[in-house]
């Protein structure tokens, strides 16, 4: 009986093993990647302690600090994941290539960050023409503009390197893998929901940006694959959070920081007025609000209706991923 037993279970796993490899190399991957995403919140926590405890820092200020840094260390940490995986195959010939090329930034990266700066800036007007938002002028500090400069340039630079390094990783890797065993759709709806729980170890998230994240997920799964290209949807979000954060000082991810100019909620003080925190994302950041999940929700359903002949079939052949 024993030996029967064992028999089933080898068969079993050959079948899966047979049938789902590549589904079972996505989810080895996506493990292995949250792994890293869990060791580096690790490190800068580790970092902030050990440079904020010798100044006798109150844990509430280490915490805050903490928050600060992260998009810092994610952005930087998912870049370094992708550096690894170059290290460990070697033989990739042109590893850069990967994440762009002149010809790819020409043809989709630009025309991508145009419209995600378009997407941004015109929910931002449009919170600050209704009277959502305020604005309370340009906050550089002119006298020490160098340091300035370099604060705001490295948080744009940061987000790139986050987002192309998250694009290349989900959309180019887990996307590809999937393709090759599951419809466009199923595999587009899988990535998204493994992105949206990476989110969730990355930052302090509600449930509102969960349902934002799963349709950014959507809307660049499948961007990403009807333009054989990962850098468009990539450049649609770098737009749409350098406009966010580094241009306007809006939260995002649940981070609070300052940038070129400050556009501030106005009824931070009304924090039970859910009509108003459902439609603007309140002190939350737009990316929570219904406002930006409607537009995110119109593009992916122009894109789901304009291609639905293709998202519930196998692809015969798959351009994301070749290695």
């Amino acid at each position: 009986m024993l030996n029967s037993f064992k028999t089933q279970l080898n068969r079993g796993a050959q079948h899966i093993a047979t049938h789902y490899y590549w589904t079972l190399r996505a989810v080895l991957f996506f493990i292995l990647y949250c792994a890293w995403v869990w060791l580096i919140n690790v490190l800068n926590l580790s970092f902030v302690t050990y440079f904020l405890m010798s100044s006798q820092t109150r844990f509430d200020q280490i915490g805050e600090l903490f928050s600060t840094q992260r998009l810092f260390f994610v952005g930087f940490g998912a870049f370094a994941f992708v550096i690894l995986l170059w290290i460990l195959r070697p033989f990739a010939t042109s590893p850069w290539a990967d994440l762009f090329t002149r010809t790819r930034l020409e043809r989709h990266f630009f025309p991508g960050l145009s419209k995600g700066i378009i997407i941004g800036a015109g929910i931002a007007i449009t919170f600050w023409l209704t009277g959502f938002y305020r604005y309370l002028g340009i906050i550089v500090d002119l006298s020490n503009f160098p340091q300035e400069a370099i604060k705001g340039s490295s948080k744009i630079v940061a987000i790139t390197l986050f987002v192309l390094a998250e694009e290349y990783i989900f959309r180019k890797k887990i996307l590809g893998f999937l393709l090759r065993e599951h419809s466009v759709g199923v595999s587009v709806a899988i990535s998204a929901v493994l992105y949206c729980i990476v989110k969730g170890i990355q930052f302090d998230l509600g449930i509102l940006d969960y349902l934002s994240l799963i349709l950014v997920g959507l809307l660049l799964g499948v961007t990403s694959y009807f333009s054989g290209d990962t850098l468009k949807g990539s450049g649609m979000w770098i737009g749409i959070l350098v406009v966010f954060h580094p241009v306007l000082s809006l939260p995002i991810f649940g981070i609070q920081g300052s940038g070129i100019m400050l556009l501030k909620y106005s009824y931070e003080n009304q924090i039970f007025d859910w009509t108003l925190r459902f439609l603007t994302g309140g002190i939350g950041g737009p990316i929570s609000s219904f406002s930006f999940q409607f537009v995110l929700a119109v593009n992916v359903s122009y894109l789901y209706v304009k291609n639905r002949s293709s998202l519930f079939r196998t692809p015969t052949s798959v351009g994301l991923e070749q290695n």
